[in-house]
């Protein structure tokens, strides 16, 4: 293994393949990879180094050695870096106020400037925060999640990576997606943990009473508590088909109007025991809600359409959570992605 600026461009190199001798300046260049690239042998191409690529510290340190080329990109690296430190979120205290009990923020990807993005992390049209977006950034989409986390606490239940921001935001990597969906599945599971039992203090105490008195009040206790418990369950689902199951999105009249030049909207899913129920979230405001009994992939299909419709161009994504997105890819039972759907969608939608 070589150093950049090492002395493996004089050194003597013979290939263990073929028997050819000669300097490694002689070598052709092979395949590269993230940290270093190969040299291999001009007869018969077979690997007989590799090479480091230089640290910028390094770079800095052989100056009189570096084309001036690679002189001007080291320097614009840099004051990318300087730049990027000054631009980047660092603490909780710097995000906003945000408004509403279940908080789903969009990680996008914005162009700042010609050959530069920003990421930039929405909650509908409110941004939250906007920083220099980094290529194969997955690690950072982690650090600025957890700061979300320490701002927002439990109303944070997901951050989701826009379809567009996906190809800088995953690079190369291959596990990056995978990465990034468990981290995101944690997050879910964070907010769909079971709720405490009853606490101590709401017990009445049976000291002095007779045996007949203890036990029909712990009778009453049991039955007034199956009644609240059967009351909870039960409304949420008669509001659902109440509301929304005589008039299920048909039509792109039924949606209301958004006044911005593009946004994306968010595909999420409320579920209890007894219903599920698919809502279209914009930020604070829900778009659409329909009771649902399953997360139907079809139906995904369907309601993207409608949109599309709807709203043209401006609407750039319907982004699933995670929640919504493990039930579409377990509802599909044919071992797709759901992003394929969606992409399937937009090409035929765009």
């Amino acid at each position: 293994m070589a150093d950049f600026y090492g002395t493996w461009k004089e050194d003597t190199y013979v290939c263990g393949k073929c028997g050819w001798t000669g300097t490694g300046e002689q070598c052709t260049q092979g395949e590269m990879f993230n940290d270093l690239y190969e040299i291999d042998c001009p007869s018969c191409g077979k690997r007989v180094d590799v090479v480091l690529y230089p640290t910028i510290k390094e770079s800095r340190a052989n100056w009189e050695k570096v084309s001036d080329a690679d002189k001007a990109m080291i320097e614009a690296r840099e004051q990318f870096i300087k730049e990027a430190e000054s631009r980047c979120l660092e603490s909780p205290e710097e995000l906003p106020e945000v408004k509403g009990e279940v908080l789903i923020f969009v990680w996008d990807q914005h162009k700042y400037e010609k050959n530069r993005d920003d990421t930039v992390i929405t909650y509908g049209k409110q941004v939250i925060c906007t920083e220099p977006a980094f290529y194969e950034g997955y690690d950072r989409f982690i650090e600025v999640a957890e700061i979300l986390k320490k701002r927002y606490g439990d109303r944070f239940i997901d951050l989701i990576p826009a379809e567009r921001s996906g190809n800088y935001l995953y690079g190369d990597r291959i596990s990056a997606p995978q990465i990034i969906e468990e981290y995101r599945d944690r997050l879910s599971r964070r907010e769909s943990a079971i709720e405490e039992s009853q606490s101590n203090s709401e017990k009445v105490s049976d000291v002095g009473k007779t045996v007949f008195q203890t036990a029909l009040e712990q009778a009453m206790r049991r039955l007034a508590s199956r009644s609240a418990e059967v009351k909870k369950r039960i409304q949420p689902r008669e509001q659902y088909l109440n509301q929304t199951e005589p008039q299920p999105l048909k039509s792109p009249e039924q949606l209301p109007e958004i006044e911005e030049d593009e946004f994306i909207l968010v595909w999420d899913e409320e579920a209890s025991q007894n219903y599920r129920g698919t809502v279209i979230r914009y930020g604070n405001e829900i778009i659409w809600r329909e009771f649902s009994p399953s997360s139907r992939p079809d139906r995904f299909e369907e309601i993207a359409q409608i949109l599309g419709q709807r709203y043209g161009g401006r609407l750039k994504d319907l982004a699933p959570t995670r929640r919504s997105e493990i039930n579409l890819e377990r509802d599909r039972g044919d071992g797709l992605s759901v992003n394929k759907t969606i992409g399937k969608v937009w090409m035929n939608q765009y």
